[in-house]
């Protein structure tokens, strides 16, 4: 059975709903330490070891790690238009207040001329145009309006700032000594990055989950399959990283690389995104959800749709249905 995972947020953390949901096929769930607390991880812990034990049920808890994720600083409230063409400087130091900040200490020497830049999920494209001490110059090829703590991706660029940050060895500690069941690094880069991971839990009954969510990772693919427990794929930035229309034939191609080395494998990120707002999904979604399947994936993620959606339990009662369909041609 393809496994089901949702993502609990503030449209699921109820004790009401995340019984619902766990009754209607959740099998795992996932905890984002992007936006999660301690106070809200142990309090829907709880929820779910009490609702395990009176269903006899074994509903898993991912914690899902924040990761070195870049963003830019504060901007004017209505944000900042940014028209093809314009050009602008950024800079790594918080105080250079003629510049965009970026959050990344050493991305001024990192960056190269020439190189891509997408900010805010890849809507806005840039291309570095020069570098200067702490600053460098981009130009707008594509536009649009640049919001406060938007992320910024360089899919060609060599980044120092990997592995595990400060805040995710914090919150390891802190699910390690809750009795988590999995956890998924971020923005992995290679096998050194699950390596670390491996040796700061300790601990052989956690499963580790790798997010392939960078171009680089694609390179360092086989290395980071046999490092971790499973495989994700995290099509949310891997999206921004490669060119869209080559996602598809990655995705598949990490199942079935997975699926080799005896690796199981999630499928993640907008699987049925219409139904944060809609009662009913797009047939590009089911569809989607169904090829995944035959792909051979062993777990199919929800993200914004169960965290913040209008309709959660609804959507995860599409996700299971389609799957089901999809595991039932397999068997023909």
């Amino acid at each position: 059975m393809v496994k089901a995972i949702c993502t609990i947020g503030p449209a699921s953390e109820g004790p009401d709903i995340l019984s619902s949901l766990i009754l209607s096929g959740m099998d795992i769930a996932r905890i984002n330490f992007s936006h999660a607390t301690e106070k809200q991880f142990i309090r829907i812990q709880k929820h779910i070891q009490l609702i395990n034990k009176t269903h006899s049920k074994r509903v898993k808890i991912l914690a899902d790690l924040q990761g070195p994720r870049m963003r830019v600083g504060t901007l004017p409230k209505k944000g900042l238009l940014l028209k093809e063409g314009k050009t602008l400087w950024f800079s790594t130091d918080p105080s250079d207040t003629k510049a965009i900040h970026i959050d990344d200490p050493y991305l001024h020497e990192d960056v190269e001329i020439g190189h891509p830049m997408h900010l805010s999920n890849g809507e806005i494209e840039l291309e570095i145009l020069e570098k200067e001490g702490s600053r460098f110059k981009a130009v707008v090829t594509v536009g649009g309006i640049l919001y406060s703590r938007k992320g910024v991706n360089l899919p060609d660029t060599n980044l120092t700032t990997t592995g595990l940050t400060p805040k995710d060895k914090k919150d390891i500690a802190f699910v390690v000594k809750h009795d988590v069941d999995m956890i998924a690094m971020s923005f992995v880069k290679d096998d050194a990055d699950m390596q670390a991971l491996r040796s700061l839990v300790n601990n052989p009954r956690i499963q580790l989950v790798a997010k392939i969510e960078r171009k680089h990772a694609l390179q360092n693919l086989d290395e980071i399959i046999d490092t971790s427990d499973i495989l994700m794929v995290a099509r949310g930035d891997l999206g921004i990283e490669i060119p869209i229309e080559d996602l598809p034939l990655v995705q598949k191609d990490i199942i079935k690389r997975a699926t080799q080395r005896g690796k199981p494998s999630i499928v993640a990120t907008q699987m049925l995104m219409s139904m944060i707002n809609h009662t009913h999904p797009t047939r590009a979604e089911v569809s989607d959800i169904a090829n995944a399947v035959l792909d051979g994936a062993w777990g199919l993620m929800l993200s914004d749709e169960t965290a913040f959606g209008k309709y959660p339990l609804r959507t995860l009662e599409y996700l299971t249905k389609t799957a089901d369909k999809a595991e039932g041609y397999l068997k023909k």
